[in-house]
């Protein structure tokens, strides 16, 4: 019950949901949350390639259904964290000209 009353007291006050952004707890778990998902993000891409490259080594070029899945997965997985890149950048840019504005 009162978990509920907050939760609803802080849905209808942006005021306060502004300060709790800008105050360093989370933006701090933010910028943690961020580094985590580009990390594994990283972490993936990379166990793909080494995938095919082990696959290449024990098979040769492999040519069958699961080589190419794989080389789909990793083609999608560049562009992913291409586009992952620059949305953070853009948003970076974003919050650096809110702040201008604030000021």
């Amino acid at each position: 019950m009162p978990l509920r009353f907050i939760a609803r007291y802080l849905m209808n006050h942006p005021e306060i949901i502004d300060k709790l952004a800008n105050s360093y707890p989370f933006r701090r778990a933010a910028q943690l949350g961020a580094s985590l998902f580009f990390k594994s993000q990283g972490a993936g891409l990379s166990a793909l390639q080494k995938t095919t490259q082990v696959m290449e080594t024990w098979y040769g070029k492999t040519t069958g259904p699961l080589a190419k899945r794989v080389e789909q997965a990793v083609h999608q997985a560049g562009k992913t964290a291409v586009s992952a890149d620059e949305k953070l950048t853009r948003m970076k840019r974003a919050m650096e000209d809110m702040q201008k504005k604030l000021k």
